[in-house]
């Protein structure tokens, strides 16, 4: 699916994609975003929205799936979930806003935001959703937190 340029796309369920899911510079929301297998998700160059979950993760690009960023922004939205990031590619610049959104990094590897993150309102946490060893995090831009960032041992 191509969304064309100047097409929003809202799904108020969650985007399930093994095949190809291309956002151009649309705005797109979604309760929840996962890339199978053979998946590719090439992400607008504007914002996606997650606004829930599928299967447990709010954004999960499986193995053998693939994130073009677009250096474009993934943003959670009232969301209390998981990240996951065990394909190919890294999210661009990463954004939660919601006083009860909580996200818990999943990633088999490390996690790269190749922009920045900001955390305007609610927790992002190294700690994978039930303990653990905690999930490696990077960050190449800047980091902003007024929410909170829990790097856990």
């Amino acid at each position: 699916m191509d969304t064309g340029a100047d097409h929003a796309l809202t799904v108020t369920g969650a985007i399930d994609i093994t095949g190809t899911l291309t956002g151009n510079a649309s705005a797109i929301s979604a309760g929840g975003l996962r890339v199978n297998s053979g998946g590719l998700y090439t992400a607008t160059s504007g914002v996606t929205s997650i606004t829930g979950e599928l299967s447990s993760h709010a954004f999960r690009i499986s193995g053998g799936g693939t994130l073009a960023n677009s250096n474009g922004t993934v943003t959670f939205l009232n969301v209390n979930s998981r990240l996951t990031m065990n394909g190919t590619g890294n999210l661009h610049n990463l954004i939660l806003n919601h006083a009860s959104c909580v996200i818990m990094l999943q990633s088999d590897g490390t996690t790269t935001v190749e922009g920045d993150l900001t955390i305007t309102a609610g927790t992002l946490t190294t700690e994978p959703e039930g303990g653990g060893t905690s999930k490696n995090l990077t960050v190449t831009g800047d980091v902003s937190v007024t929410g909170t960032l829990t790097g856990n041992a």
